[in-house]
């Protein structure tokens, strides 16, 4: 949850984070689990979806769960924290905003020379 866990809601009896993990595929605990997931949405309702990783091998799958949220009524925020892949946007890598991802952060040093800096995107039509 990194900074965010200031602002998640508890569970009031078991003091338990009103967070769910993607579940991750048993030959790659760094792959999200579609199919877990797509099980997951169709239980829940979150209102925040946040991917990225510290280690990244591999685009996030911003796309395919997009597509999964198309038949629900409420449409949760898609958040991708581009922290240590930020330096690689774009066609090459991954385009998270024409996959479908609402908000983009990202730490400026991790991928880019220079200070320490954040960056905070949003795509949204006004």
């Amino acid at each position: 949850m990194g900074a965010l866990r200031d602002y998640i809601s508890k569970d009031p009896v078991t003091e338990k984070y009103s967070v769910l993990n993607f579940p991750v595929l048993p030959e790659n605990p760094y792959s999200i689990d579609l199919k877990e997931t797509a099980n997951l949405l169709d239980r829940f309702d979150p209102e925040l979806i946040i991917l990225g990783k510290s280690m990244i091998l591999h685009p996030e799958p911003v796309a395919e769960i997009r597509k999964m949220l198309e038949t629900k009524t409420s449409k949760p925020v898609i958040m991708y924290d581009m922290a240590h892949v930020l330096g690689l946007i774009g066609p090459h890598f991954q385009n998270p905003y024409a996959e479908g991802a609402d908000i983009i952060t990202g730490s400026t040093h991790k991928t880019f020379y220079g200070s320490q800096r954040g960056v905070i995107g949003a795509s949204y039509e006004g």
